[in-house]
């Protein structure tokens, strides 16, 4: 006689709401699992928020000077 587990289905994503998934949860279907039945297999697109082109390196320059800070403090 062999015994299997099953292992209880994984709650689905609700887009615009909040979803709350416990830890001990994740860990007992193991992550890659949940994050493959969890994650959106589709590229996110970000919609235009109206910001120049100049804006846009203006904002990718602070990120970057925020990341090397970041690193060298840690």
């Amino acid at each position: 006689m062999e015994i299997t587990q099953q292992i209880d289905a994984i709650p689905p994503l609700k887009r615009g709401k909040l979803n709350i998934y416990n830890p001990g949860d994740i860990k007992r279907w193991g992550v890659e699992h949940f994050m493959d039945e969890v994650c959106s297999k589709e590229i996110i697109r970000f919609p235009n928020f109206g910001f120049t082109e100049e804006e846009d390196r203006t904002m990718d320059l602070i990120l970057e000077e925020e990341r090397n800070m970041t690193k060298n403090d840690f």
